[in-house]
């Protein structure tokens, strides 16, 4: 079985059948659109996880309706889904194990407040109240997060929110040459919403 690499509706064969298929999922569910116009076959799987049983279990139904034999696609994924896993869990520790302790901001907290801006994103505030730093994304609120301080001039991301894409994620205050405040740039790891497209620029 040869699949090409998704950018939307991917199009492989399966014992000489053409298979047409989808993924998508949402916080908290994966989900599969597959179909086989030359055997009026589809298959819709979807699920309230987030681990990919959604590939295994389309596979195995085919199988059972095409009698395409007795593969063990579970078998198969589960590696695959525990190499990712651990994968995930590393990337997340090579930042934690980086952290330089007993350090400070180069600027004070209020030299940090204002609004940024991001000419795809919107506007993003740092506001400083009685707990500390806190960042609102006027258009995605559901990312609001109160920040910690991490070390030198990155944050951690604290936020409002439990999310079911991400967990740790920082964030850092860009300075130019005269340590004036200029901009922020994110780190928060993950395979759905890429932070790392956002680069808020301080408005005057």
């Amino acid at each position: 079985m040869v699949e090409i690499t998704p950018i939307a509706w991917t199009n492989w064969d399966y014992k000489g059948n053409k298979v047409i298929s989808h993924s998508g999922g949402y916080d908290g569910m994966y989900s599969r659109v597959t179909m086989m116009p030359e055997q009026n076959l589809g298959v819709v799987v979807l699920t309230n996880s987030m681990t990919g049983v959604t590939n295994p279990v389309t596979m195995k139904v085919i199988d059972n309706i095409l009698g395409t034999g007795d593969r063990d696609w579970s078998k198969e994924a589960l590696p695959r889904s525990k190499k990712y896993e651990d994968y995930k869990v590393e990337r997340v520790q090579q930042r934690i194990d980086a952290r330089v302790k007993e350090s400070s901001p180069s600027v004070k907290l209020e030299e940090l407040t204002g609004v940024y801006r991001d000419a795809f994103f919107g506007d993003v505030k740092i506001v400083e109240n009685e707990n500390g730093l806190m960042i609102n994304f006027e258009s995605a609120p559901h990312l609001n997060a109160g920040l910690s301080h991490w070390h030198f001039n990155t944050f951690k991301l604290e936020w409002n929110e439990v999310h079911a894409w991400f967990d740790f994620g920082t964030l850092q205050f860009v300075l130019d040459n005269n340590n004036k405040v200029i901009g922020i740039e994110f780190d928060v790891r993950n395979d759905d919403i890429f932070f790392e497209e956002i680069h808020l620029k301080k408005s005057e």
